[in-house]
């Protein structure tokens, strides 16, 4: 008899007489390897930022490592970017996640904002920021 833990879209099935753990991939795991596995999944840092660029428009990114990630776009790593013919750029604003999913979620969302909003985000004015998504109609 097993009963099913759903985590992270990955079915989970815990024996109820041992601590071997089935995971959907048809690989097994004992209970402290999947314990690491669910720290690696959720637990790990995840960033969301926004690079000021040279022509004054705005990259938003979700990564790992924010500094590490900076300085690909800094230094030009990935030919052919967004980024790239727009050096030099800043790193206007980042915030943290423990959930790499949410972190997609909010870029995702950050990427559809205007650059006054954004620029609301990156300065701190988060009480504008309601008044920023509202549609502004011609007379």
């Amino acid at each position: 008899m097993y009963r099913e833990v759903y985590l992270h879209k990955f079915s989970i099935r815990f024996a109820t007489r041992t601590d071997i753990i089935f995971v959907s991939s048809a690989r097994v795991f004992d209970a402290v390897e999947c314990i690491e596995c669910q720290i690696k999944l959720f637990m790990q840092t995840s960033f969301v930022y926004i690079l000021k660029c040279s022509d004054n428009t705005y990259y938003t990114g979700v990564t790992q490592n924010v500094f590490k990630r900076f300085e690909e776009h800094q230094s030009g790593k990935h030919f052919g970017s967004y980024t790239y013919n727009r050096r030099p750029v800043e790193l206007a604003y980042y915030c943290s996640f423990t959930n790499i999913e949410i972190a997609i979620e909010f870029e995702k969302k950050l990427k559809k904002w205007s650059s006054a909003k954004k620029e609301a985000l990156i300065e701190g004015r988060h009480n504008d920021l309601p008044n920023l998504s509202k549609k502004k109609f011609k007379k």
